[in-house]
Formats: C-alpha cells, structure tokens, sequence
C-alpha cells in the first residue's frame, strides 16, 4: 500500500514510503504507474530493497536513460531520488534498477507530471440578449489543466447557485431555464487548480439582457 506524506512543513517536502510486499525479488516497488506534484516542491522517490547483508547498487532512470544528477536533482545516501525543488521540466517517466548477486532487478516505471493550469479558456461566456422565459446558455470552457480544474460560475461578482431546479450546470456550460428579470446581470466563470501555481483563472465577463 502507498501512503504520501508531508515530514517538513518548512521545506513542503513529500515522501512516498513503500512498505515490504514480499521477499520474491530484492526490489521493493509498489508505487503508482502516474503521480501529480505541485511544481516548486520538494519530492523524495524511494528505490526499496529487502533486507540483506549485502548492499545493492541502485541506479536511477529517466526514459530509459541513466538519469544524470544536478545539483537540483540527484540521489541520496538512502538511494532515494531528490528533487528539490520539483519543476515542470523533470516530467517524464523514471524507474530504478537495482543490481547484487542476486541478479539485476528494474522497477516498473512511474510517469511524474506537474500540476498546471493553463491560462486561455476554450471557450468563454458572451453578452446574450434573451426574452422572459427564453432558456439561456452560457459557455464556459477551462483552460487546459493537470488535474482537472473546477469550474465556478459567478453573478454580479457573487458566487452563483447552481444548484436549483432552473439554474444549473450542463457540463461546466451555465443553464438557465425560462429566464427572469432577476436574472439579469454579469456572469463569468472561475477555473481552480488547487495544485498549480496560480491556482486561478478568471474568464470573460459577458452581460446577460433579459427584456
């Protein structure tokens, strides 16, 4: 079982502790095929070996090429990989190789991607002109995003309830059944990727006409 956790605070530092699985290779490797990292972070990746007398030699890959060490990125002394900070620059696809008597033993590989949040929306909303009880639809489409941005609709400035029978969210589109005077207004819509730097983009206003 994987588990993720933060050791330094300070630093924002994540570790991934691979618990033993077995005793049927020297390799210990039970980390996910993909992994999302916040891109300036710290990121420590484990190669893991059994317990035994003799010390393995790990050698790290990037591509299927030996990674070559920076002084950014590097191995240590615990043969763990280091990033320090992670940049969008390192994405790709690493595994470990560890050799002893035993034999030459290489880990699946494990596809690392820094979160990011692009900045042009796809598609964004655009003044409407509409009658009393026309069904309306905004458009929204958020900017390209690793994970996947959330989308939050905003009136006059203010969050909007999408959550009633006659404004809702198709998709990340903005539906308005049989239009109001009361719906009149400003509306644009926000993407959030918690995970990317920045977090937030902000679309288009487009003025809604209800007459």
């Amino acid at each position: 079982m994987l588990s993720v956790s933060v050791f330094s605070k300070e630093a924002n530092v994540t570790y991934i502790d691979i618990p033993s699985v077995g005793n049927t290779s020297v390799l210990d490797w039970s980390l996910p095929s993909s992994l999302i990292l916040k891109e300036g972070s710290s990121f420590i990746m484990p190669c893991m070996t059994k317990p035994s007398k003799e010390i393995p030699i790990v050698t790290w890959y990037r591509e299927n090429s030996i990674l070559n060490a920076t002084s950014r990125v590097y191995v240590l002394t615990n043969r763990s990989l280091a990033f320090f900070p992670y940049l969008a620059s390192d994405n790709g696809n690493y595994s470990c190789a560890v050799s002893n008597s035993a034999g030459f033993f290489v880990s699946p590989s494990i596809s690392l991607t820094a979160a990011y949040l692009s900045l042009a929306f796809r598609k964004q909303p655009l003044d409407t002109n509409s009658f009393l009880g026309d069904n309306v639809t905004l458009s929204c489409d958020p900017p390209d995003s690793v994970p996947a941005a959330e989308v939050i609709w905003y009136k006059d400035y203010s969050p909007l309830n999408v959550t009633s029978n006659r404004i809702r969210l198709l998709g990340h589109d903005l539906y308005l059944y049989s239009a109001k005077l009361i719906d009149r207004g400003i509306y644009y819509c926000v993407a959030i990727n918690n995970w990317s730097s920045p977090s937030i983009r902000t679309s288009a206003t487009a003025q809604l006409t209800v007459k």
